[in-house]
């Protein structure tokens, strides 16, 4: 039976690829995933470190009264950064971070629920894609998949 490596955001495909020669390590996909989890936080820091640019070409700029109010309250000044709640959730498993394993599927998220309107903007907000792979990661997940249902390494 094949096996399918699905990527999905809000709806929004961003990986979906099949792999038809598979070894008894695609029993257990778990020791991958896990793996997995790792790859993502830091594909995560760096799409929150370089505000957006590595991933999705970069955020829209804050509105001046945004910045404003942020140093009124004494808040981070980066965008999408601040109470720092939403970067510590994807970035290393904070308050509301969405990482479950199993033996056939990866879970990985967060549960901010401001969050979802982040990654696909409203009316009044900017859409600033929080989680966006480039196509680089999107291969390099498929192959770490690949290696392990091939070889059964990490």
């Amino acid at each position: 039976m094949p096996l399918r490596l699905s990527v999905e955001i809000l709806g929004e495909e961003q990986l979906d690829r099949t792999f038809l020669r598979i070894t008894d390590a695609a029993n257990d996909m778990a020791p991958l995933f896990n793996q997995m989890v790792k790859e993502l936080r830091l594909i995560e820091t760096v799409q929150f470190l370089t505000e957006g640019a590595h991933g999705s070409g970069g955020w829209p700029e804050l509105a001046e009264s945004t910045i404003e109010a942020k140093k009124r309250m004494g808040q981070m000044p980066w965008i999408e950064r601040a109470t720092g709640a939403l970067f510590e959730s994807l970035t290393s498993g904070g308050q509301g971070s969405i990482e479950e394993v199993s033996k056939e599927w990866l879970r990985y998220g967060t549960s901010i629920p401001y969050a979802m309107f982040q990654q696909t903007g409203t009316q009044n907000m900017p859409q600033r894609r929080l989680v966006q792979l480039t196509e680089e990661e999107r291969r390099e997940l498929a192959k770490m998949v690949q290696r392990y249902i091939m070889t059964g390494e990490v």
